[in-house]
């Protein structure tokens, strides 16, 4: 518990995926602290996500991705789960699978589309 402790206050999903792999039975054997380490996992997640957007007004969803070591899929369903719950504002546009993959903050949305027409 102290390994996870460790790196929920780091904010790191590395060392938190690192300690539930090096103690596994001792943490996934009970069904309470498992369903508590899944959502400290999404919270986690979610910190290191909100970090990496922050700064842009559009940022590519495998960019951040790279930046959280997270697969592409897993990030892309927490950005739409985050934008769905209005934890934070953005669009992930419909063509973002087939062209640029992009997450766009609500500034850059609304600029875009006072151009579009």
């Amino acid at each position: 518990m102290q390994a996870v402790a460790k790196a929920h206050q780091n904010r790191s999903l590395e060392e938190y995926q690192e300690a539930l792999r090096s103690h596994k039975a001792q943490l996934s054997d009970d069904p309470i602290i498992r369903n508590h380490l899944a959502a400290l996992y999404d919270t986690l997640l979610e910190q290191n996500i909100v970090r990496v957007i922050e700064p842009y007004s559009k940022v590519e969803i495998e960019y951040v991705a790279q930046m959280v070591k997270q697969p592409v899929r897993e990030v892309e369903s927490k950005l739409s789960q985050m934008i769905l719950d209005k934890v934070f504002h953005g669009i992930l546009p419909a063509t973002a699978r087939t062209t640029a993959n992009c997450f766009i903050a609500p500034s850059a949305a609304k600029a875009s589309m006072k151009y579009a027409s």
